[in-house]
């Protein structure tokens, strides 16, 4: 299960509709988008903890990179299976990177295959998605976030 909840359930759709074109913590969003897909965590009965800080501000975001990053989170949650999942963040000079490691990976054919299929969508937007250590225990899915967004 999910270890934290935003406090206005509408928010996420509404958001995912309009976009964060103000400031938003990286946390909030990643508790909006968690929220959104709990069902999947549920589910798959996988534990997910949203670690990022509090420090790492977003703006300016459309609803494109917003949709995609969902459904990133998603994809990890939904290839899960009792999975212990960790989600984190650090912010370089150039961009923004969040990790979403799954301690328990269960399994990497369908995860690899799962996020490959997004991996174009990320480079239209001008993202970089990438899947690490996919046939080992502990897999590491990189969003990397472009600069220009970070406030």
């Amino acid at each position: 299960m999910f270890l934290e909840k935003t406090q206005n359930p509408n928010l996420m759709e509404r958001q995912l509709n309009t976009g964060y074109a103000g400031r938003i913590q990286l946390r909030q969003l990643v508790n909006d988008l968690l929220n959104n897909s709990l069902p999947a965590a549920i589910q798959n009965r996988s534990d997910v903890v949203n670690e990022v800080g509090e420090g790492v501000v977003l703006q300016g975001i459309d609803t494109k990179m917003v949709k995609l990053l969902n459904e990133v989170i998603f994809t990890v949650l939904n290839n899960s299976n009792r999975g212990d999942i960790h989600i984190r963040s650090e912010r370089y000079k150039d961009h923004v990177e969040l990790r979403i490691t799954d301690k328990s990976n269960y399994n990497g054919y369908s995860l690899s295959f799962s996020i490959g299929a997004i991996i174009p969508d990320a480079s239209r937007i001008g993202a970089d998605l990438m899947l690490m250590n996919q046939q080992q225990r502990e897999a590491t899915v990189i969003f990397s976030i472009p600069g220009n967004f970070a406030a």
